[in-house]
């Protein structure tokens, strides 16, 4: 146990370490691609400051995932619980999706089940596991919808992201909510296995659960389940 916590406790004070030059790496580059400095006239040159800019991106997204995890897996995360309008969070997260989505061809549908929209959890833990659900929906669809509904299911909020992707085994499923695990390489090739992981986490800490299975003709719903205080 202390052998864990020691891990741990190296893991939340690497990744806090990395994160501040991998951002200010991160701002200088931008800088860079937007001209700040002077235009950059071959194009090679600034194809190539792209592809360290997007690498860049994944390593301090990793670095904060890692960050998180030690975080929650610590306790060290507390949830600030009160009362926000879900349905008003789901809708702001389907504009920011939107233009993500229209690139692809993809439909946004929400589907809102609730006689109330008000619920009682943390919203921005909250919004944070929607977002990185919703985010891989689109990530793994090439075409059709993508349906988003809230609903009450006995005690329980229930959120679902049906997605219109390629699917997973019924093995795989039982394995994407691992710490580091991820499904086929059609669905999830350039993650690190870590933000359904996270998403897990922090559904367990509102008391509640996320879960998946796959979809009536094709791709894979997920669903998020916490008390209704």
């Amino acid at each position: 146990m202390k052998k864990q916590k020691s891990d741990l406790d190296f893991i939340s004070v690497a990744s806090h370490q990395l994160r501040t030059p991998l951002t200010l790496m991160k701002g200088y580059l931008s800088m860079i691609l937007e001209g700040s400095f002077g235009k950059i006239k071959e194009a090679k040159l600034k194809a190539a400051l792209k592809v360290v800019y997007q690498a860049n991106e994944r390593l301090l997204r990793l670095a904060e995932n890692l960050l998180e995890m030690a975080r929650l897996e610590n306790g060290r995360l507390t949830l600030d619980i009160r009362p926000f309008s879900l349905d008003k969070a789901i809708r702001e997260l389907l504009v920011e999706m939107k233009p993500k989505a229209a690139v692809k061809g993809l439909r946004l549908v929400y589907k809102d089940f609730l006689s109330t929209g008000v619920v009682n959890a943390d919203e921005v833990m909250l919004r944070q596991v929607i977002n990185n659900v919703l985010d891989n929906a689109i990530k793994y669809s090439s075409a059709g919808t993508i349906i988003v509904s809230s609903q009450k299911v006995g005690r329980l909020i229930e959120v679902g992201v049906a997605d219109s992707g390629p699917g997973l085994s019924a093995r795989e499923i039982k394995g994407i909510f691992k710490k580091f695990e991820r499904g086929s390489q059609s669905r999830d090739g350039n993650g690190f296995g870590l933000g359904l992981y996270i998403a897990q986490l922090i559904m367990k800490a509102h008391g509640g659960s996320i879960g998946a299975e796959p979809g009536k003709k094709k791709g894979l719903h997920v669903r998020l389940r916490f008390p209704a205080r």
